[in-house]
């Protein structure tokens, strides 16, 4: 459970923020401002698309996340004509207010005040949540390890929007939920499938590398099975024709990480996400791997507008193949929450402080006209109509 920290007066907040500046190097926390009204879960944040979906129709969350992005794509071709990656169309949606999969955070503490702030008057409960991206290491790195990957110990969490790791998780946002879910089910083979070639190699010190190509070989022939652990198992049968050759631990990784990589290329769906990739980035020539889309990523954008610029702005851009979180920011990844304490039984006397704080922003430059210079929502409610129409006719399926 993150620390809760109650702040009543600017003053309090100023001291905090300075604390953890002392406390630890630049940039190692990202934050993220929201006011909820009285009953939301505090600690939950979740990407708009999420929460949109989840709350129009159940437990379908991100089926018809494609369909949406084509729906204000073709109703707005010339807005989005310019847009050279799939991260890009996601940042352009964002900006204008609409859905995606993306949670803005921002480098500047005072920027996330300012959106708890900043909202309507009768939310009652404002948060500034103190994200750590040393958390987000770990847990990428846990991913790593997990499905045998050479893990890098100076592994950082922040990316810039160019990086290729993000464009394939971008990539994700253009598939279908069975495509989705299908990718999800081969990284989970893919795991049981690396198990079933250690327990394989552990009686044996004598390997001959030949013997993993014809074991691919051999799975490839079976590929349109999506399950290649029976096949491994009967391939155990092998044994007596290996050579004498001894493998030190470390050749046997790379051998191993090699072999377990060249599944993945035989299989339609990751083929259909390196396409959409490949679609905005024609260089990209990288293997797609599983423990890149078991993370989640802090994106630094370029500044593309001045809103982006002054709001110091970045996002958290969730993988959301694992939904056992309900699509929300896992929780060890929030250090701690300051809670921006305005409760007063005279509702009047609640929004005199709310104003306090926000008076001391302007002073500092902070304001509606700096956090918002251009005029962003102006197709919103248009596209609004698009989303209703996408989810009715889902409801209607």
């Amino acid at each position: 459970m993150p620390n809760e920290i109650r702040i009543t007066n600017f003053r309090d907040f100023v001291e905090k923020v300075q604390k953890l500046e002392a406390d630890t190097y630049r940039h190692r926390y990202v934050f993220r401002g929201e006011g909820k009204y009285t009953g939301f879960e505090k600690w939950k944040l979740t990407p708009k698309i999420f929460r949109q979906m989840k709350d129009s129709c159940g437990d379908k969350q991100i089926y018809r996340e494609s369909d949406l992005i084509d729906a204000v794509i073709s109703r707005y071709p010339n807005i989005f004509k310019e847009c050279k990656s799939n991260l890009e169309i996601l940042l352009l949606m964002q900006h204008y207010g609409l859905p995606t999969r993306l949670l803005d955070i921002s480098f500047n503490p005072y920027i996330a005040l300012f959106f708890a702030l900043s909202g309507d008057s009768s939310i009652k409960e404002h948060y500034v949540y103190v994200i750590d991206t040393e958390k987000i290491n770990e847990e990428n790195n846990k991913s790593e390890s997990k499905l045998g990957a050479r893990q890098n110990k100076g592994w950082d969490a922040q990316k810039s929007a160019f990086d290729n790791t993000v464009a394939v998780i971008a990539a994700l946002s253009r598939l279908s939920t069975a495509e989705q879910d299908e990718i999800k089910n081969l990284k989970n083979n893919y795991e049981a499938m690396k198990k079933e070639l250690q327990k394989f190699v552990e009686g044996n010190s004598s390997i001959k590398p030949s013997t993993y190509t014809n074991l691919m070989n051999f799975i490839n022939s079976k590929r349109n099975n999506i399950d290649p652990i029976p096949y491994i198992n009967n391939y155990k049968n092998m044994q007596a024709a290996f050579n004498a050759k001894t493998l030190n631990k470390e050749a046997w990784d790379l051998i191993l990480i090699d072999v377990l990589n060249s599944v993945i290329e035989n299989y339609d769906v990751m083929k259909n996400l390196a396409n959409k990739t490949k679609y905005y980035n024609p260089g990209f020539d990288q293997k797609i791997k599983f423990e890149d889309l078991d993370n989640d990523y802090i994106i630094r954008p370029h500044f593309s507008n001045d809103r982006i610029k002054n709001q110091n702005g970045g996002f958290l851009l969730l993988n959301a193949l694992d939904r056992s979180n309900n699509n929300n920011v896992p929780e060890k990844y929030i250090d701690t929450v300051w809670i921006i304490d305005l409760e007063n039984e005279d509702d009047r006397a609640s929004e005199v402080s709310r104003q306090e704080f926000l008076e001391q922003l302007r002073y500092m430059g902070i304001d509606q006209s700096f956090v918002y210079p251009e005029l962003e929502n102006f197709i919103c409610t248009d596209y609004l109509e698009v989303v209703d129409s996408t989810l009715n006719n889902v409801k209607g399926e």
